[in-house]
């Protein structure tokens, strides 16, 4: 999953023994006189044979590329990557800040038919509004991994924030953007709330919650915690804690009734790609039903492209870890941009994780 950095660092490429050609690149642009992919992505977040047969398709060489963090990705793209690589896959949180410092180019809509399959729902974001420069790749979910069963009466972030429910041991997840977020809506407020006395609320919410806690973790390290026997409950990502729950079937995730965030990872094209026209066939060809759903399959992670469900795995499409209910899709909530007053979050964040 896309969400957590894994240890390894890995670089693949795939070589397709066919000449490159030079077809034009689109209407009104320069043509491109070599054709080929540079792909930036996560690592182990495409399956082989979906850029296997796009190089067959695009008769073009495809090298993938792969990165641990947003913060790698973004620092590769300002040394130069953004005139090397021709599609990345930054975070719903990542994007607002790579359109301010000019890293994308804006898309060009006509070479994505295929952008009608996307459910509506996941257009239009905050982050992008009007998908000027982002397509949605896969998205997911923040809540609560329990060891045991829970009852729905404490399907709650007060298993975190309540001390009256304290008892299980617990980590806080560390994410300056979603534990105040988290602790936003376990007030009754908005998750992007840029209000100072609000802010202040979550914040000293969180500071009462700290000293009670195992620390701060990121989704692997928290769910392999749970998994160990070492903490009973840990806020971390759904992908994270699907895996847990096949290395420890007694052990539950859930959407706390309160609500929680919801990611997406996101298709962008660097602004200087040298292959623009590729890129753009690529970001098609996974917008495809069939690419689309191999992806989602791949990754045992949801897809926003609606086209795809009904190719999904059944146990995925089933599984409300992966695929929330309508219910649970009401109570999650996107990151918004918060321009300028995202320096409150940064101020926050100091006092609460020094």
């Amino acid at each position: 999953m896309a969400r957590e950095p894994l240890v390894l660092r890995i670089l693949l490429c795939t070589v397709v023994p066919l000449a490159a050609c030079s077809e034009p690149a689109d209407r009104g642009a320069p043509a491109e006189t070599v054709r080929a992919l540079n792909l930036y992505n996560w690592s182990e977040y495409i399956p082989q044979e979906l850029l296997d047969e796009f190089a067959g398709r695009c008769r073009c060489p495809v090298t993938l590329a792969t990165y641990e963090s947003n913060e790698e990705m973004i620092a590769a793209l300002e040394a130069g990557g953004v005139a090397k690589y021709d599609v990345v896959v930054p975070s719903d949180d990542a994007v607002p800040g790579m359109i301010d410092r000019g890293l994308l180019a804006p898309l060009r809509k006509d070479n994505l038919p295929n952008l009608v399959n996307v459910e509506p729902r996941f257009l239009d974001p905050a982050y992008d509004p009007g998908n000027l420069f982002t397509v949605p790749y896969l998205y997911g979910t923040t809540g609560l991994y329990v060891r045991g069963s829970v009852p729905e009466e404490l399907r709650t972030w007060g298993l975190v924030f309540d001390p009256a429910l304290g008892g299980r041991s617990f980590t806080l997840i560390d994410s300056k953007r979603e534990l105040i977020a988290l602790a936003l809506l376990y007030l009754g407020l908005s998750p992007n709330s840029t209000v100072p006395t609000e802010l202040a609320r979550a914040g000293a919410l969180i500071e009462e919650a700290r000293p009670r806690s195992v620390g701060f973790y990121g989704g692997v390290e928290a769910k392999t915690l749970v998994v160990e026997g070492r903490v009973e409950v840990a806020m971390t990502y759904n992908g994270d804690a699907l895996r847990g729950t096949e290395e420890l079937p007694d052990s539950t995730y859930f959407v706390p009734r309160e609500g929680a965030t919801l990611w997406m990872d996101n298709l962008a094209v660097p602004a200087r790609a040298p292959h623009r026209q590729v890129a753009e066939e690529f970001i098609n060809f996974l917008l495809e039903p069939g690419a689309g759903a191999r992806l989602a399959n791949y990754n045992h992670t949801a897809s926003p492209n609606r086209a795809t469900l009904p190719a999904i795995e059944p146990a995925d499409r089933a599984n409300r870890v992966i695929y929330p209910s309508q219910a649970e899709l009401a109570r999650l909530h996107l990151l918004a941009n918060l321009g300028s007053d995202l320096a409150l979050y940064d101020q926050l964040w100091k006092r609460l994780r020094p």
